[in-house]
């Protein structure tokens, strides 16, 4: 028996318009139009308005609101989801793992540490199959030259990874979302290394900064971020295919859903031959040698830079004692305060880029991340 499946991912550009340096423009129109057009979406504002549109089509939904200002993502689907037992953490069942490290919270004109980033994780049952659904969406990338957050990126795959091990592909496994990463990119090829993209290579198209969209800004190169990929168990095979659906309403309006692009993946599932299995067994992707080296060669790197900055942190703090020490004799209260305040906010940075450093050096020295999956 065959299953035909199909699924869809947009970044809605779904920013408040009150929202201070960070609006997306003309929102409301746009949600309007996504809740008409898009049949399977993953959003981060309006999700009721959303999901009272689609509710006779796709009557079920999660919505993965983690943390301070949320995660941003959603998943809408025809089938019913359901948390699995395996999701289970000191009793509690739970459906998106935070990633560890997403960006630097001073950085507010960025905005991308104040969402809680993370993969967010359902499970659908239909027919015999149990299929797992995951949304992401990794940290953004503001200059395309220098890569200040690759780090954070290829980290956040790295913890993808661990995450999905941990929880299996059951009969089929489908992650999607913008991961802000190119097709030849380190974070794009930890993930390629144990799933596989429903678009070919050398077919993907430019999901941000189309050149036939609205909101292209003339300085930005338009560049492939966002994906559906898919792994199945060794029980069944799929066929998948992914492509670009035209985003445009077509109804008068002259401006696309989002500044990015929908994705777009249709599968055909079906029971596995002994023949099928021997050859998914066989095709199962390794964690290549070279790839880990040029992962591991980016974490030291990180380590690096994040020992240096601790270093010099630390030298503007005994700066900022000493002018402490040196005010607390000139009975100079207002100066006192200044510095003061300062001291506390490179404590804090400090403290800050400790904990980012550990993590890198976790995922150094753990060699689970880089075992098959």
């Amino acid at each position: 028996m065959v299953t035909e499946l199909s699924a869809l991912s947009l970044n809605c550009w779904g920013l408040p318009s009150n929202t201070p340096i960070l609006y997306s423009e003309k929102k409301d129109t746009r949600i309007g139009l996504i809740c008409e057009f898009i049949k399977e979406i993953w959003l981060k504002s309006d999700y009721e308005r959303i999901k009272t549109s689609l509710r006779t089509v796709l009557p079920y939904s999660k919505y993965f609101n983690e943390g301070l200002i949320g995660s941003g993502t959603c998943i809408f689907s025809r089938f019913k989801l359901r948390t699995p037992k395996e999701f289970e953490l000191n009793g509690t069942l739970r459906t998106f793992q935070s990633y560890k490290m997403n960006g630097y919270p001073h950085q507010v004109w960025y905005g991308d540490a104040m969402a809680n980033a993370g993969l967010g994780q359902v499970e659908v049952q239909v027919g015999e199959l149990t299929i797992l659904l995951a949304v992401t969406h990794f940290h953004a990338e503001y200059d395309m030259f220098k890569k200040p957050f690759l780090l954070d990126r290829t980290l956040q795959a790295l913890e993808l990874k661990y995450e999905l091990w941990n929880h299996g592909a059951k009969d089929l496994l489908i992650v999607a979302g913008d991961f802000n990463s190119a097709p030849a990119s380190l974070p794009y090829s930890v993930l390629s290394s144990f799933l596989q993209d429903t678009v070919k290579p050398g077919e993907h198209e430019y999901t941000w900064s189309h050149p036939d969209n609205f909101f292209k800004e003339p300085t930005d190169a338009p560049e492939t971020l966002d994906y559906i990929f898919y792994r199945t168990s060794h029980k069944t095979t799929v066929e998948a295919k992914g492509w670009y659906p035209l985003s445009s309403p077509g109804s008068g309006y002259h401006y696309l859903l989002s500044d990015h692009q929908p994705v777009m993946a249709s599968f055909k599932l079906s029971a596995c031959t002994e023949e099928g299995t021997a050859r998914t067994t066989e095709s199962a992707k390794k964690f290549p040698s070279r790839l880990r080296d040029e992962v591991l060669q980016l974490l030291q790197y990180g380590l690096d830079a994040h020992r240096r900055e601790i270093r010099t942190v630390l030298t503007l703090i005994l700066f900022c004692v000493a002018m402490l020490i040196y005010l607390a004799n000139s009975e100079c209260s207002f100066g006192m305060l200044t510095v003061g305040s300062l001291v506390a906010g490179l404590v804090w940075y400090t403290r800050f880029i400790y904990q980012r450093k550990t993590i890198i050096h976790g995922k150094i020295f753990n060699p689970f991340y880089f075992h098959p999956f």
